[in-house]
């Protein structure tokens, strides 16, 4: 499960791991960059194609992959049909222009309506499901 996408431009995508023993969960973190870096323990910065990432992580023993980033990944995994859930923040500031949420050139895809949750400050995030 790909899922809650927020706009920003360091993009982390988190895959939930059981433990050898079973008793708790772990994660590893794949950081979605533009610039090399080394790896920092469970940690692995990522440069390639991020289809190919979350390909490779749905294909291997596990629980969810949390995806946190902005517009041009949720696109790209849109188009390539890999997320099941979406939460779509709303910050209360309005900037005048920017990039769309949702561009054309991907499938229509149909969400069921799950939740919303409203903070203090304004933000209101909504949570869908795929139809499938």
């Amino acid at each position: 499960m790909v899922s809650k996408c927020l706009i920003h431009w360091l993009i982390h995508i988190f895959k939930v791991c059981s433990n050898p023993n079973g008793s708790s969960l772990s994660t590893r973190n794949f950081p979605y960059t533009r610039t090399e870096r080394p790896d920092n323990g469970r940690i692995k910065f990522y440069t390639g194609n991020i289809k190919d990432l979350v390909t490779q992580l749905k294909s291997e023993a596990g629980k969810d992959i949390y995806c946190d980033g902005g517009a041009e990944v949720v696109n790209e995994l849109l188009k390539c049909d890999l997320i099941n859930e979406l939460t779509i923040s709303v910050v209360p500031i309005l900037l005048g222009n920017g990039t769309r949420l949702f561009k054309e050139g991907r499938p229509e895809q149909l969400l069921e309506f799950i939740s919303a949750k409203t903070f203090d400050t304004g933000l209101v995030q909504v949570y869908y499901k795929r139809k499938k």
